[in-house]
């Protein structure tokens, strides 16, 4: 029964990887294999989710070794990277090892304290991507907290002024919907 477990798991993970990685080359392109370490790092995080939750061993046939197997994928993470040191891009499939490891070691870390409900921290300076993720901001400078809450709470032009000393014209992110902040050119600020 068990081996019937990961072979479904399978059937719906190998396709599922393929697919991710179809989409993600036809959006962002072939230069780097972004759609293998795509669907490495979202395995990984399904991985740490379920280890965290103490699943049965019907589940983690399924989920785990068939599920997960079938969507990360080791081979092809070697085969990317011999292509792209064969290529003359030996650098480039050094740092897809080294990121497609760390991050699919941190998906799992994180994937498994998701599921623990703890919660994870992260410092981001890059005020776009943090109103993109993040569910709460804490705005601070020169050591003291200047604003605290969600995003669309929180930025606008005033607080990019007050903490960062940059104006800027802050609108809706036509993706997410969250902040998205446009620092005005030097010539615009007089």
């Amino acid at each position: 029964m068990t081996a019937v477990l990961v072979a479904i798991g399978a059937a719906v993970g190998a396709p599922l990887r393929y697919l991710i990685d179809q989409a993600v080359r036809a959006r962002i392109g072939t230069e780097f294999p972004w759609g293998t370490l795509a669907a490495n790092v979202v395995g990984s995080f399904v991985l740490g989710l379920l280890v965290a939750t103490g699943p049965s061993a019907g589940a983690l046939a399924l989920i785990g070794t068939g599920f997960c197997g079938g969507l990360t994928t080791f081979s092809t993470l070697r085969w990317d990277a011999l292509s792209l040191a064969r290529d003359g891009f030996r650098p480039r499939a050094a740092a897809y090892v080294a990121v497609s490891l760390f991050a699919a070691l941190g998906a799992v870390t994180l994937g498994n304290l998701n599921a623990a409900g703890r919660t994870v921290v992260a410092v981001l300076h890059d005020l776009n991507m943090a109103c993109r993720y993040a569910d709460e901001i804490i705005a601070m400078r020169a050591g003291a907290v200047v604003a605290q809450g969600p995003p669309g709470e929180v930025v606008d032009a005033d607080l990019v002024e007050r903490v960062f000393g940059v104006r800027a014209r802050v609108i809706e992110d036509p993706t997410t919907g969250a902040p998205l902040v446009l620092p005005e050119p030097r010539s615009a600020r007089g």
